[in-house]
């Protein structure tokens, strides 16, 4: 084989490689391996769960039920409030728990209890917070469950404002995501739960005091880029606990996880979560064209349309292709009810597992075909559809124009 002819060969073989790979394959991100028994990270902005495990097991929260106990306070509350720590409250509170020493009849605003449920996971605090809003602690429990069942945490029973240990005080990871969805709509909610350090005044009954918290992501000994808040609970039956929030870019995530074996088992495993979600997913916008048309794969006519359709913004693996997604219509869609309000799953294939991205509402009709010099409807930026010519294939006629132009340089060394 001359020089040529090995060339010609090499270069084939390279050319003819890429043809193998299917057009748009791409290798998937491994799930992050979490040592913590429950896990979840969701989108804060529209509730999609980007990875779980055992996130609808009933667990017990410890001291990350604080978080829906500011959120009560915040929203019933006023940080001016005075509370006043009564002999009952005081009585609730084990001195070997997490505590300030708030004694009988001692003052102190709404704004230091909140300060002392978040650095230092105060129980007396929480106590104080559920008297004041709503009388006792069973009242409180009550619009607990009640405002935790309009979240959507249906699998959560709380029966005090800060965790300590009962059978019938549970919550899932789940359930804790939706509650801190929530409460992030709260203003103020970061200023408490994101803080550092707080100087308690003096009251009327003791000296000022400093809290610190001792967070690993708060105080800076473990890394989280974008923290904005944080929150640890620890028990003997519920082991560790950790609710915390980050932002990256335009993206807030939400990431909870529960019995968590060691202590520091939970800020790896939200490191590690957080990694998977920021690094893999990047926020798609659905267009009313793609879903018209994923519609129409349903049994809607050619000339239907979503009326009042707003396009819907997820979170999608960077290696997936938004016109991938599946539109499940419960039923299927009869195109002779005319308008119809249907409920649709929207999901997309990743990876050999299905990814759920949304639970919408959408309305049908069966429309007239548009006018000819009515424009179109102008869709959503997509990714750009690959060429129907493959790669492999604009090499190859590259190849020939070589092998072409060697062979004719090879005639004219013979005749030479």
């Amino acid at each position: 084989m001359t020089f040529s002819q090995r060339v010609c060969a090499l270069l084939l073989s390279v050319a003819l490689l890429p043809a193998c790979i299917p057009l748009g394959a791409c290798a998937q991100a491994e799930e992050p391996e979490i040592i913590s028994e429950a896990a979840v990270l969701m989108d804060a902005q529209t509730g999609q769960i980007l990875y779980e495990k055992n996130m609808d097991e009933r667990m017990y929260p410890a001291s990350i039920t604080k978080i829906l106990t500011g959120y009560l306070a915040l929203k019933y509350g006023n940080p001016a409030d005075e509370l006043t720590m009564s002999e009952e409250a005081f009585r609730q509170v084990p001195r070997t728990s997490s505590h300030i020493g708030l004694l009988p009849e001692e003052v102190i605003t709404m704004k230091d209890a909140l300060y002392a449920l978040t650095l230092v996971s105060a129980n007396d605090a929480a106590v104080a917070i559920a008297e004041n809003i709503s009388g006792s602690v069973e009242e409180f429990a009550y619009l607990m469950n009640e405002e935790a069942a309009q979240m959507g945490a249906y699998n959560t029973h709380f029966v005090n404002p800060n965790g300590m240990p009962d059978e019938n005080h549970y919550t899932t990871a789940r359930d804790m995501a939706l509650i801190t969805a929530e409460a992030l709509k709260m203003p103020d909610f970061y200023t408490f739960f994101g803080a550092s350090k707080y100087e308690l005044p003096k009251t009327n009954l003791s000296e000022a005091r400093a809290l610190v918290s001792k967070n690993k992501f708060i105080d800076g000994s473990m890394d989280c880029p974008g923290l904005l808040m944080s929150k640890t609970g620890w028990t003997s039956s519920a082991l560790g606990t950790l609710v915390t929030v980050a932002k990256r870019g335009s993206t807030t995530l939400i990431a909870v996880a529960m019995k968590s074996p060691e202590l520091e088992d939970k800020y790896t495993d939200t490191q590690a979560l957080f990694a998977y979600g920021f690094g893999n997913f990047q926020r798609t916008r659905l267009s009313r064209n793609l879903m018209e048309d994923k519609m129409r794969q349903q049994g809607m006519g050619e000339n239907g349309c979503l009326e009042g359709y707003t396009p819907v913004d997820v979170l999608l693996p960077k290696a997936a292709d938004p016109k991938e997604i599946i539109l499940t219509v419960p039923g299927g869609f009869d195109a002779g009810l005319g308008v119809s309000t249907v409920p649709v799953s929207v999901d997309i294939p990743v990876g050999g597992k299905v990814l759920h991205l949304a639970d919408l509402l959408l309305t049908l009709a069966e429309a007239a075909p548009l006018a000819e010099a009515e424009p179109a409807p102008a869709a959503a930026v997509l990714p750009q559809e690959e060429s129907s010519v493959h790669p492999g294939g604009l090499i190859l006629l590259g190849l020939a124009a070589v092998v072409g132009l060697l062979g004719l340089a090879a005639r004219k060394k013979v005749h030479s």
